[in-house]
């Protein structure tokens, strides 16, 4: 984990040093008042989503005397997102996202004679909604400030939302970008999260660049790279990786009619998905989108909500992923 941290900075001191010179190059006569964040030829802005994914298919592999493995099935989830705008002026846009991603986790039997702790997930729908706001700020023709915040209920718990410590997170993010021109745009922000066990607050970095019509860069460092290859005006290919992560607050008491604090768990797991991601316009303002590859899991554990209770981790084999859906995306005009 040290080793990760020092590469991770390491790489982190590069790209600053990266900014500071382009902070220093000469900047292009802007071609309009305002600025407007993205590049030219980006991927597609998506105002309403829908996708599902499978992935983890192989074993769910404990690491620790005493903790069983499972056979796993795999991991079905559903992406639903809609972004809706609340204000919209030149120099100040604001919009309001709900997002609802639930996943489905089916498993297969105890591979241990330990106490199967994760059985009752089996067949369990994890719900995950969430709630934002976004506010985009032109500071001036080359210059922009986005902020974001989001509340998150996530969980096996009943109804639509629910505030109890185990299934509520919030989170914030700050970012300020530079557009020199539109083909380049780059900048750094703060991202702020706060969870039943830990707060984090982690810093970040964005460049996107378009080396021709048809080539260009999608980075944000160091949780998204993707180089993309505009292959036509309805089609859009994009390769790399991104770093995703997940938490859901889970019941694994014995009797669920008579749980406790102490049966109360986050289950939390984290993954790189590398692969490719091709997004095709079938009728205006309606795309489709497929995405695929391989899935590296980096970090499941089962963390206790109340003090003092036992933390299990786990370690999920990597296997093949795939994700289908459609989005839509509004001409950028």
């Amino acid at each position: 984990m040290n080793f990760k941290i020092l590469l991770a900075s390491c790489f982190f001191c590069c790209c600053i040093c990266e900014l500071l010179g382009q902070l220093g190059a000469n900047i292009q006569t802007p071609l309009q008042s305002f600025c407007s964040p993205g590049v030219d030829n980006k991927s597609r802005s998506r105002g309403i989503e829908f996708s599902y994914q499978m992935a983890n298919v192989g074993r769910w592999n404990g690491v620790g005397d005493g903790i069983n493995s499972y056979h796993l099935n795999g991991i079905e989830s559903i992406t639903f997102k809609l972004k809706a705008p609340l204000l919209l002026k030149p120099d100040l846009k604001i919009l309001a996202g709900y997002s609802y991603q639930p996943e489905d986790i089916e498993m297969g039997p105890s591979l241990g004679s330990s106490s199967p702790i994760l059985l009752p997930l089996d067949d369990t729908r994890l719900k995950s909604h969430g709630l934002a706001l976004y506010a985009i700020k032109s500071l001036n023709a080359s210059k922009y400030m986005a902020l974001r915040f989001k509340l998150t209920s996530s969980g096996d718990y009943d109804g639509f939302l629910n505030f109890e410590r185990a299934f509520i997170s919030y989170s914030a993010i700050a970012a300020y970008g530079i557009k020199p021109h539109k083909d380049l745009e780059y900048g750094f922000g703060l991202s702020f999260s706060k969870n039943p066990r830990r707060t984090l607050v982690l810093p970040f970095l964005f460049y996107n660049k378009n080396f021709n019509d048809k080539l260009g860069l999608e980075a944000t460092i160091p949780t998204d790279i993707q180089l993309r290859w505009n292959m036509n005006k309805e089609t859009n290919l994009l390769v790399g990786y991104n770093l995703s992560s997940s938490s859901y607050g889970v019941n694994l008491a014995t009797d669920l009619t008579k749980s406790n604090q102490t049966d109360q768990f986050v289950l939390r797991h984290s993954e790189v998905q590398a692969g490719f991601s091709l997004e095709r316009q079938v009728v205006p303002w309606v795309w489709v989108n497929f995405k695929g590859g391989y899935q590296f899991n980096l970090n499941t554990r089962l963390e206790g909500v109340a003090p003092n209770v036992e933390d299990f981790r786990y370690r999920p084999d990597n296997s093949m992923y795939f994700r289908v859906g459609f989005f839509i995306s509004p001409p950028r005009r």
